[in-house]
């Protein structure tokens, strides 16, 4: 089966937290949500920049949002390539979005977004 590049798929991305705590293996809990969450700016940021890049984007909920977008936005913003056996995209996380689609490969600590 392809996909075709025009299809709109989604996904849920996590914000870099504002005290730099990865989510990777940790439990988020009540007591310690406050180490998980974005700064206002960094989400707002990040909200804007999606948007500019050509993406639907949902609202911030906790430390995540969501993108809608054809398949063909993904791969360009991300360098995501389809895998062959499922069509699924392959994206790779963190990413700086402020050089999303440049051919260069980004860094991996200047994002808003979290691995």
């Amino acid at each position: 089966m392809t996909v075709d590049p025009n299809q709109i798929i989604s996904a849920q991305l996590v914000i870099r937290s504002a005290s730099g705590k990865s989510t990777k293996g940790e439990a988020i809990t009540t007591n310690n949500i406050a180490d998980f969450l974005p700064s206002a700016a960094v989400a707002s940021g990040v909200v804007a920049l999606l948007r500019k890049l050509g993406f639907q984007v949902g609202n911030v909920v906790g430390n995540s949002v969501s993108i809608t977008a054809p398949v063909r936005t993904f791969e360009k913003v991300f360098r995501a390539g389809r895998e062959p056996a499922s069509n699924s995209l392959a994206l790779f996380s963190p990413v700086d979005l402020r050089r999303a689609g440049e051919k260069t490969a980004p860094s991996t600590h200047q994002s808003g977004l979290n691995g």
